[in-house]
C-alpha cells in the first residue's frame, strides 16, 4: 500500500513537471529554498473541488523542513453535510500539481494547525471542539492517530493557536483557547496536558485568548498574548499563572 501511495505521487508530479520528482516529504532531508532576492507576484492558487471548496482558510504554516510545502486548515462546508467538519491540507508550491500533497481531517472545524519542527512527520491542529488532534504523515491516515479528550483537564472552548516550543531535545506542544487557558502537551501523549495554566486579569476575569507567540529565548518565561478588548497581554509562566504585565497597541 505504501509503495502505490508513493508511486501515485511521483507519477502525479512527473505528468505536470520536466524536474526532479522524486522528493520524499517523509525522509529527513529537506529541499534548497528558492534564490533570495526575486520579486514578490501573485503565482498560483490552491483549492480542491472537493476539501476546501465552500470552507474559510482558518491558518497558514510553512514546513520547517520542507520550504516548499504549505499546510491550510479550513472549517466546515455548510454545503456539504456528510463530509468531515474540519480539513487540513498540505499544498506543494513547487510542483504544478492541482491536488492536495496530503488530505488530513477530523470531525470538528480545524481554527489552527502547524507542522512540528522537531518531527516533520507530524501534523497538529486545534478544534472548535476544544480538542487538539495529531496526524502522522507516515500512517497514510487521513484521520488523526493522537487527540486530546473532551473533558474540563484539556480545553473547553475553541483552540485558536497552536505552537510546538523548546528545542529538540526538551520540546512541548503548547495550545491556547478562549475558555482561558493555555495548556502544555507532551506529543507522545495527548490524553492530558503536562502543564497548564489560567489566564486571569485583576485575578477575576478570565483572559480569552485567540493567538499567542513565545518571546524568541524565553520558553520557559514569557509568552505574548492576542487578547480581544484587552489588547497585547504578556504572561510569565515560570513566577505566576495571572496576567503580569499589560501591553497597548
Amino acid at each position: 500500500m505504501h509503495f502505490f501511495d508513493r508511486a501515485s505521487r511521483v507519477m502525479e508530479r512527473a505528468i505536470a513537471e520536466d524536474t526532479d520528482i522524486f522528493t520524499d516529504y517523509v525522509g529527513d532531508a529537506g529541499q534548497v529554498t528558492p534564490d533570495a532576492g526575486e520579486q514578490l507576484r501573485i503565482s498560483r492558487q490552491f483549492s480542491d473541488e472537493r476539501w476546501s471548496r465552500h470552507r474559510t482558510v482558518t491558518s497558514l504554516d510553512w514546513s520547517p523542513e520542507f520550504p516548499e510545502l504549505l499546510l491550510a486548515s479550513y472549517d466546515g462546508n455548510a454545503e456539504a453535510p456528510h463530509e468531515p467538519e474540519g480539513v487540513a491540507l498540505v499544498w506543494n508550491i513547487k510542483y504544478k500539481k492541482t491536488s492536495p500533497e496530503y488530505v488530513f481531517h477530523c470531525q470538528s472545524p480545524v481554527m489552527a494547525a502547524c507542522f512540528t519542527p522537531f518531527h516533520p512527520n507530524l501534523v497538529i491542529g486545534g478544534t472548535y471542539s476544544g480538542q487538539v488532534v495529531l496526524w502522522d504523515i507516515r500512517s497514510g491516515r487521513r484521520t488523526p492517530a493522537q487527540r486530546t479528550p473532551l473533558s474540563a483537564t484539556g480545553h473547553t472552548h475553541p483552540v485558536y493557536c497552536v505552537h510546538v516550543v523548546g528545542t529538540a531535545n526538551a520540546h512541548s506542544l503548547a495550545t491556547i483557547s478562549t475558555d482561558g487557558r493555555a495548556c502544555f502537551w507532551s506529543l507522545e501523549m495527548l490524553s492530558a496536558p503536562q502543564d497548564s495554566v489560567e489566564l486571569q486579569h485583576h485575578q477575576s476575569r478570565s483572559v480569552a485568548a485567540t493567538c499567542f507567540s513565545f518571546v524568541a529565548g524565553e520558553y520557559s518565561s514569557a509568552c505574548i498574548l492576542i487578547v480581544p478588548k484587552f489588547n497585547m497581554l504578556k504572561i510569565n509562566k515560570t513566577i505566576s499563572t495571572t496576567i503580569s504585565v499589560k501591553y497597548q497597541i
